[in-house]
């Protein structure tokens, strides 16, 4: 019995996968020993100012005024103890400061050296505050740099597994005149891509239980949010993803070119995006800008989810690049291609 040509073509795509150690190593391998050297070892640049976050109150002034006294403090107001949270566990803050300043409360997670140091500066600059200053350590779930870290390293890997994935293997087989033999075929345009699409999503579908399992066995990490909110927002990049993978690919018979056009979409996003740290930490000229990369709303939207319980509905800037991405990218992409 003949199988459907997008069957076939799936099952090649899965076993020449198999059959690559070096793509196991980058889709299984690389995501782990990241995720564990990063959430051992993972240390801030010396000499950047400390982000402190206070919360708006009757004293919130005062409190600010004292601690803009030490010039390596960088001070944020939060208009409630929501978004203080937020900022902390994205990593736009290392400590929180709320209260009076008969007795101000700092929170700070004991177990982050960069946040014990926070702790350290805050209370020298409130030290002339009439009582001792009160500790709330912060130990619940989000608020390590592991946690931070996870869903970076999870849109990575959709970003490398669907943008290398796809552009190399389209390239390769044109460069080698297997694109201009398979067009002569009853095969259909959409089932040969559908194919990479298809064999794409099962491995990021794989790799994504593969990662959130080791981090939860290896530090505990979790999800806040609906599990599902999680699935569709790593399927949502991976389609983003895939479309840019097909733009790129759609022209070039030259692996060379396809690389160098790779490596500089993915290692902009990488750098830009959020993935290792807070994009807090770039200019608000700049953020407008890099909420618009793919892989900056991916990272957020996971974050959203597993750190604050967001769910989809509450994250449409997110969706609609994200979206927006995939129908641009895939339309041209799909129009521009060529066989030979």
């Amino acid at each position: 019995m003949m199988r459907h040509p997008l069957v076939q073509l799936l099952l090649v795509r899965l076993r020449t996968f198999q059959r690559e150690p070096e793509a196991l190593f980058w889709t299984f391998g690389f995501p782990l020993v990241l995720t564990l050297v990063l959430g051992i070892a993972f240390r801030p640049v010396e000499g950047e100012p400390i982000p402190i976050v206070v919360i708006e109150g009757p004293d919130a002034d005062e409190i600010t005024a004292r601690l803009e006294r030490d010039e390596d403090l960088a001070i944020r107001r939060a208009t409630d103890a929501s978004e203080a949270r937020r900022l902390f566990i994205r990593g736009g803050a290392l400590a929180i400061v709320e209260g009076s300043t008969e007795r101000p409360v700092l929170h700070t997670d004991p177990t982050r050296p960069e946040s014990r140091l926070a702790h350290a500066r805050v209370e020298r600059a409130l030290i002339d505050a009439p009582l001792a200053i009160e500790d709330a350590p912060m130990r619940e779930p989000g608020t390590r740099y592991v946690d931070f870290v996870v869903p970076g390293l999870v849109g990575m890997n959709v970003m490398t597994v669907c943008l290398w994935g796809i552009g190399w293997n389209v390239v390769e087989s044109r460069s080698k005149k297997l694109l201009r033999r398979l067009a002569v075929t009853p095969m259909k345009r959409r089932h040969y891509l559908g194919a990479f699409l298809l064999a794409h999503v099962l491995l990021v579908l794989v790799t994504l239980a593969v990662v959130l399992g080791f981090a939860w066995a290896s530090f505990g990490v979790g999800v806040e949010g609906r599990a599902i909110d999680y699935v569709v927002i790593v399927l949502l990049g991976c389609l983003a993803f895939s479309a840019m993978g097909v733009l790129l690919a759609s022209r070039t018979d030259n692996v060379e070119v396809l690389s160098g056009m790779v490596n500089a979409a993915s290692l902009l996003q990488l750098v830009a995006s959020g993935v290792f740290f807070s994009t807090s930490r770039f200019p608000e000229w700049a953020l407008v800008v890099l909420r618009g990369l793919p892989l900056t709303a991916l990272v957020d939207a996971l974050r959203a989810i597993a750190l604050e319980g967001r769910g989809l509905t509450q994250l449409p800037v997110e969706v609609a690049v994200l979206t927006a991405w995939t129908i641009l990218a895939g339309a041209i992409g799909v129009r521009i291609f060529r066989w030979s």
